[in-house]
């Protein structure tokens, strides 16, 4: 579940003028909120094992718009 929402917003997000974009923001904002809903409830130690698996499925993410040549800077956009 994490791997698809995180996946699907990276994907749609391009490199804004400003930074935080956002997509960036929203995907933060649902984090946030993911957090706030496990840490009373779960122990520290799944909430931990949680996030560093979302901190994963992020940057995989990342990796892979990399790869695709979708996600760059705005300076190597107007070259091409």
């Amino acid at each position: 579940m994490v791997d698809g929402f995180t996946a699907r917003h990276v994907s749609e997000w391009r490199p804004p003028k400003q930074v935080p974009s956002a997509g960036f923001k929203a995907l933060c904002k649902q984090l946030a909120k993911l957090h706030e809903s496990t840490a009373d409830v779960w122990p520290a130690r799944e909430t931990e094992a949680l996030f560093a698996r979302v901190h994963s499925a992020l940057l995989a993410a990342v990796e892979e718009e990399l790869v695709r040549g979708r996600a760059m800077a705005h300076d190597s956009q107007a070259s091409r």
